[in-house]
């Protein structure tokens, strides 16, 4: 039975016709009078896309489509609406025209419009045939795990209980506030110094040249002349009263220089800056689910690792289940140097590859063709995916 959910708003309203339901907005009711009929029609698809695409592709109104065939589903979707069965969800995220998929399953459905939400309100109600302003439309219940995210649990706890009145909480007690008290002036206390003796600073030697060296004694805390003396070669014996430790004024400039911003290239050049890490890049299907790109993935109806030609094990992704225009092992998708790498494994259907401000381009079978971040790739069908770099 055909159960709906009405829509206050009066946004979208459900035509529902023997084995067909769609969903659209009031306008497109309004803009398109010949809906009932085609929805009667032999082939009601083909009947609705015609009439409504009767003014172009640039007039389509968002919709969604559900024609009812033994053992099977038919779905077409634009725009927002989407399409749950018990276990695939239809949508038309990332397509330009329409989603149309036929889904081998009963005829369990529940197809929902943009801002449809389950939870607290009227319905669904029961319905035959006819148009009503719903939001949501379903046949037949679907089980819990297929529940829509964010739908509120159905609970047997009564929603009129009184919540239990919160504590009050204690008042915090004032601050005292202590005042400073200046103390009354006095006379002044005489203080008694005890001179020290002056400490013996360490003999210091002086060493005219002809370069402006000086010498450093071998006092305490002398860090910089300890590490000159290390970095230079050992140098002949000296004789007289040199002490061995004389640094030119330029190293000493130098050292100082290295001990705060580390040491130069030999050009005097600072060190080079840690280049930028490379982007992460994702593949996002049209279901919604995400693959990080950092090895080898093969996508298809039943991929296997057979039709990798990596030294490792590629990731299988399953997509198109029960599409026929959907290939075992359709597609592989790599990571070489940083760039993303398409090829197509000799599918039934092909690949085609659209990059951003291009042309579409159909992919020749067995070749590699690397692409760029926001390259849309068709595996026809209405099957499609994005690469997407952060």
């Amino acid at each position: 039975m055909i159960r709906y959910t009405p829509d206050a708003a009066t946004k979208t309203l459900a035509i529902v016709r023997g084995e067909a339901v769609l969903l659209v907005p009031v306008p497109a009711w309004t803009a398109h009078p010949g809906l009932w009929e085609a929805l009667g029609a032999a082939d009601p698809v083909e009947a609705v896309l015609g009439e409504l695409a009767r003014d172009g592709i640039v007039a389509l109104p968002d919709f969604a489509l559900v024609v009812a065939v033994p053992g099977s589903l038919r779905v077409v979707v634009r725009g927002g609406f989407r399409v749950r069965t018990a276990g695939d969800t239809v949508t038309a995220a990332g397509v330009s025209t329409w989603h149309e998929r036929a889904l081998e399953t009963d005829a369990v459905f529940e197809v929902l419009a943009p801002f449809a939400r389950k939870g607290a309100g009227v319905g669904p109600l029961p319905m035959v045939e006819g148009v009503v302003p719903a939001h949501a439309v379903s046949r037949g219940e679907l089980d819990a795990q297929d529940a829509e995210p964010g739908a509120e649990p159905r609970s047997s706890v009564a929603r009129d209980a009184e919540p239990r009145p919160e504590a009050e909480p204690e008042a915090e007690p004032e601050p005292r506030v202590v005042r400073d008290v200046e103390p009354e002036p006095g006379p002044e206390p005489e203080l008694e110094l005890e001179l020290e003796p002056e400490p013996v600073a360490p003999e210091h030697t002086l060493v005219p040249a002809d370069d402006e060296t000086i010498v450093i004694g071998t006092g305490a805390g002398n860090g910089i002349a300890a590490a000159a003396a290390a970095s230079e070669p050992t140098a002949a014996p000296v004789t007289g009263d040199h002490d061995g430790l004389t640094v030119a004024v330029t190293k000493l400039q130098r050292l100082r220089r290295e001990r705060v911003t580390g040491p130069l290239a030999a050009d005097g050049a600072a060190p080079p800056s840690p280049e930028p890490e490379a982007p992460r890049l994702r593949l996002v299907l049209d279901d919604g689910r995400e693959e990080v790109l950092t090895g080898e993935i093969v996508l298809g109806r039943s991929p296997s690792a057979g039709r990798s030609s990596g030294t490792s094990l590629p990731k299988l992704v399953q997509i198109g289940v029960g599409d026929p225009d959907i290939s075992r092992s359709h597609l592989r998708l790599a990571v070489e140097g940083g760039t993303v790498v398409v090829t197509d494994l000799q599918s039934r259907n092909g690949t085609t590859v659209v990059q951003p401000d291009r042309a579409p381009v159909k992919l020749r079978a067995g070749e590699a063709t690397p692409v760029l971040a926001g390259t849309l790739i068709d595996l026809g069908g209405g099957c499609t995916m994005r690469v997407v770099a952060d």
